[in-house]
């Protein structure tokens, strides 16, 4: 195989990947079929899962609404706020780091200035893990 990488071609190590295969059979660096589905959620203003293999997590969005906490309420543009439940018990430092780092992201996707003084909120559900 070749990978592609800063203009240059390089051979990929075999020793590197490995030729064996997986316990699904599928070799070490290929990925699980992926799968979306979207409006699964009729309460949700969006909603969608995301499947890659056994793995699935759904997505709910709900808003921009008014933000009804004045922490919440920024003048120039909406505040995100991102949820992520842990797939059994309560949530803990794994969550919130996944948290900070998808309000980033959807920060960044979402044009926030264009709605002023309310909130988006986005929850994350895991609901299989193949870990």
């Amino acid at each position: 195989q070749i990978w592609r990488g800063k203009g240059k071609a390089m051979e990929l190590n075999a020793s590197l990947f490995g030729r064996e295969k997986r316990s699904d059979g599928r070799f070490p660096h290929q990925l699980r079929p992926p799968a979306v589905e979207v409006g699964l959620l009729h309460r949700a203003d969006g909603s969608a899962r995301f499947r890659l293999g056994d793995t699935s997590v759904t997505v709910a969005v709900y808003g921009p609404s008014e933000a009804q906490q004045q922490r919440k309420t920024l003048l120039d543009r909406a505040y995100v706020e991102v949820l992520v439940r842990p797939l059994s018990g309560p949530a803990d430092a794994e969550e919130r780091s996944r948290e900070a780092i998808l309000q980033k992201i959807f920060e960044a996707a979402i044009d926030t200035p264009r709605h002023p003084r309310t909130v988006v909120q986005i929850t994350v559900q895991p609901m299989n893990n193949d870990k």
